[in-house]
């Protein structure tokens, strides 16, 4: 599952802002018209490991994608750095 998980091209969620280096493995998903955004990923580095869900929904994609990266950059530095 996680050789499947690695092959997502789409990282401008939760892992956009991370540091080169981060191993990444997610899902997005997405469903405009309901103003549906998702992302699960798990994160790791040489510290460890973490894992985080994001489900979004009658929201403006901008805000989401942009409060997902966010997220996925604090966590980082908080569980990782």
């Amino acid at each position: 599952m996680l050789s499947i998980l690695a092959q997502t091209k789409n990282h401008e969620k939760l892992p956009a802002q991370l540091p080169t280096g981060t191993t990444v493995y997610n899902k997005t998903g997405e469903y405009p018209d309901y103003g549906v955004q998702n992302d699960a990923a798990l994160i790791k580095n040489n510290n460890g490991a973490f894992v985080a869900v994001v489900l979004s929904q009658n929201g403006q994609q901008a805000q989401q994608i942009n409060a997902m990266s966010d997220l996925g950059l604090k966590l980082y530095q908080l569980l990782l750095a």
